[in-house]
């Protein structure tokens, strides 16, 4: 379970990934340790950390803005 989580802290998309792909496999990493205890706010923050630039950059434009500035709503 830790190695599995440092793994997910420390995810990286590959320079010929794609995003879909980077997705995918940040997936599939999630799902190997369900009880990770990882709160969702930080599982986010490392996926999107994690990005190359060019779709960091995309996510942001379509986001209306930087994700990593936005609130969320927790009910």
């Amino acid at each position: 379970t830790t190695s599995i989580r440092q793994e997910i802290c420390g995810i990286r998309q590959q320079p010929r990934e794609t995003l879909y792909e980077y997705w995918e496999r940040f997936n599939k990493l999630c799902a190997t340790c369900p009880h990770r205890q990882i709160r969702e706010q930080l599982l986010i923050q490392y996926f999107y950390e994690g990005l190359i630039l060019m779709d960091k950059s995309m996510i942001d434009a379509a986001n209306g803005g930087a994700l990593m500035h936005k609130t969320s709503i927790v009910s």
